[in-house]
C-alpha cells in the first residue's frame, strides 16, 4: 500500500523564493522607473514639436507675425486654435503647472525677445503689460532659428508667461527648468531640459547650457553674447 505524501514548501524554501523576487524586482524596477522617465520626456518633446508647429501656423495667418506679448491675451490664449488639446502645453514629468489668472496650468513658457525690442526701439516695459498688438515680432527678424530658443520649460513655481531676457540680475532664470529630466528639481545639475528652436527642431540641453557660452534665448548676434549668463548658480 503506497501513501500519498503532500508536498509543500518548507520555511526556508519560502524565505529563498521572497529573496530571489526582492532581488529581481530590485534589478528591475530602476529600469522600469527610467523606461518611464524616457516615455514622459519624448511626451515633452512631442509637446514641444506641436507648439512650435502652432507658432508657424500663426504666423502663416497673420502676414509672418508671432503672436504679440500682452498680459492680458497670452499666447497660450493665441495659440490654442492651432494646437487644440490643452494637455500639450503640460509636460508628464511635471506634477502640476502653476496656472495664473489667465491661463490653464502648463509646463512651457515662450520667448519674449526682449534684445529685439530694446534693439527695435521698444520702449522698456516690466511685464510686457501692453495690449495685445504692441509688441510682435516677424519671423524674418530671426537671424539664426536653428540657434535661437522659441519655447523652453518653465519652473513649476514660476507664473512667467515670456522669457525676460533683462530681468534684473538674470532673475529669468528663476523662471527656467532646467533639469527637469530625469530628475524633477531645478537644484539638481545632473538632468536637462528640452527645448524648441525656432525652426522647428527640439533640443534636449544640460543644465545651464541654454544660457551659457551664448545665450540661445536671445534673438540678436550682440545680446547672445553681452547677455551669456555663465556664473555659477
Amino acid at each position: 500500500m503506497f501513501r500519498h505524501h503532500r508536498t509543500a514548501f518548507t520555511l526556508i524554501e519560502l524565505l529563498v523564493v521572497i529573496s530571489i523576487i526582492a532581488i529581481l524586482a530590485a534589478l528591475l524596477l530602476p529600469t522600469l522607473a527610467r523606461s518611464k522617465a524616457s516615455a514622459r520626456r519624448i511626451v515633452c518633446v512631442n509637446n514641444l514639436s506641436q507648439l512650435g508647429l502652432s507658432v508657424r501656423l500663426y504666423a502663416d495667418d497673420f502676414q509672418g507675425n508671432l503672436p504679440p506679448l500682452s498680459v492680458q491675451n497670452h499666447w497660450t490664449n493665441q495659440l490654442q486654435g492651432y494646437y487644440k488639446a490643452v494637455t500639450i502645453v503640460l509636460c508628464p514629468s511635471e506634477s502640476i503647472g502653476k496656472p495664473d489668472s489667465n491661463s490653464p496650468p502648463r509646463s512651457y513658457m515662450i520667448n519674449g525677445f526682449r534684445d529685439y525690442f530694446r534693439e527695435a526701439g521698444y520702449p522698456a516695459v516690466p511685464s510686457f503689460a501692453t495690449p495685445a498688438g504692441n509688441y510682435a515680432i516677424q519671423e524674418s527678424a530671426i537671424r539664426d532659428p536653428t540657434k535661437t530658443i522659441l519655447f523652453g520649460e518653465k519652473n513649476e513655481m514660476s507664473t512667467a508667461q515670456y522669457l525676460e531676457l533683462f530681468k534684473p540680475a538674470g532673475g529669468y532664470i528663476d523662471d527656467l527648468e532646467e533639469s527637469r529630466h530625469p530628475k524633477h528639481s531645478n537644484r539638481d545639475r545632473s538632468g536637462l531640459s528640452n527645448y524648441a528652436f525656432f525652426d522647428g527642431h527640439v533640443e534636449a540641453l544640460k543644465f545651464g547650457k541654454s544660457t551659457c557660452p551664448v545665450n540661445l534665448w536671445a534673438a540678436m548676434s550682440k545680446w547672445r553674447n553681452d547677455a551669456a549668463l555663465c556664473r555659477p548658480r
